[in-house]
């Protein structure tokens, strides 16, 4: 995402039961802007898992940022925010206003760089998540034995990629005529139309 800059908060779940039985994120404001729709809000049950509650109301959080060419995404209890090229070199760090149980970590706008000629292009979300690790402790979600976030992701020699867990992404045309011919080594292959694509 070249020029891109993006930044995040953090629904932090209490280790108690929650007191208030409810958390809202009332506004968060940009430089005075507010770029929530509405407010997000989640009524907490007895006994319920807080990790869970704290997911839910950042997926609400997520769908209500939409103000100014902002967009949001949400991975467990934490809400990633992307700013639009148009923003700029942003310095500052949002501000919230909230009432409940649930508190919030938000962290200042940083620059996101890698390929591309263009921002928040369906291209820029793929070699997001075929980069970025998305099995972290810190995203909490490596299953009971913490067996889910090993980096064991098998690679075949020559490609690109980690042994982190990542998303790979593939494109299927359809009734569209090109000038690549298929053949079963293409990845590999030193000669061809992929080949010659790869090295440009």
């Amino acid at each position: 995402m070249r020029s891109c800059r993006a930044q995040c908060m953090t629904v932090e779940p209490r280790h108690t039961e929650p007191d208030p039985w409810y958390s809202v994120l009332i506004s968060l404001k940009l430089d005075g802007v507010d770029l929530m729709n509405s407010y997000a809000n989640i009524l907490h049950q007895p006994g319920a898992d807080l990790i869970t509650g704290a997911t839910q109301l950042a997926h609400w959080i997520s769908l209500q940022i939409t103000r100014q060419g902002f967009h949001a995404f949400a991975q467990s209890n934490k809400v990633f925010i992307l700013a639009p090229a148009a923003a700029g070199a942003i310095s500052s760090t949002p501000v919230i206003e909230s009432a409940g149980s649930f508190p919030y970590t938000v962290s200042p706008f940083t620059e996101v760089t890698g390929a591309g000629r263009s921002t928040n292009t369906l291209a820029d979300v793929a070699a997001w998540y075929f980069e970025n690790d998305l099995r972290t402790p810190t995203l909490g979600n490596c299953g009971s034995r913490n067996q889910l976030c090993d980096n064991n992701v098998p690679r075949p020699p020559g490609l690109r990629g980690g042994s982190h867990q990542h998303m790979v992404t593939h494109t299927l045309g359809l009734g569209a005529s090109g000038t690549l011919h298929y053949r079963e080594d293409y990845e590999l292959a030193t000669e061809g139309g992929f080949s010659g694509n790869r090295k440009r």
